[in-house]
């Protein structure tokens, strides 16, 4: 990365716990595409640390799967094909297509594999809980249909 990108920039590696080595109001954006897809039991400690960070009445872009996500399940479309293969690895839902293409089944729904230690869940939020749990950190400026390929897109700002 320090090859090819800019020197201003700061570089680093993080994990998976909300701590970054960033400035308290530091930022005027942040960008998080299929981060928040993948995000189950930290999410809300992830928007705090976010929030952190931005400097007020800057923004929070994020990508998710919504109940829209959901509601395009079927053969083809790269998350309904990779919850089926992965079918037999979910504990918690009986996997199938008559479930894919039922309705989402909670306002946060993961479907979560027991065959990896990184990447091992899909996460889909319903936009009324975006808008009540997430609008507890930041104004939710829009939720854009299909902004990220399938996925839903979120603005956030946060509050001056």
């Amino acid at each position: 990365m320090r090859k090819f990108l800019p020197p201003n920039l700061k570089i680093f590696h993080n994990t998976i716990l909300p701590n970054l080595p960033l400035e308290d109001n530091s930022l005027a954006l942040v960008a998080a595409f299929s981060v928040f897809t993948h995000i189950d039991d930290l999410e809300f400690a992830w928007l705090a640390e976010i929030k952190r960070i931005l400097r007020p009445g800057a923004f929070f872009y994020a990508s998710i799967h919504s109940e829209r996500t959901w509601g395009l399940m079927k053969p083809g479309i790269p998350i309904h094909d990779a919850l089926m293969h992965m079918r037999n690895h979910i504990p918690d839902y009986r996997v199938t297509e008559a479930f894919l293409q039922g309705a989402m089944p909670r306002e946060k729904t993961v479907l979560y594999w027991d065959i990896a230690e990184n990447y091992n869940s899909n996460v889909f939020h319903h936009t009324d809980y975006i808008r009540r749990e997430w609008g507890r950190f930041f104004d939710v400026v829009e939720i854009i249909p299909c902004g990220s390929d399938y996925q839903d897109v979120v603005l956030l700002r946060k509050r001056p």
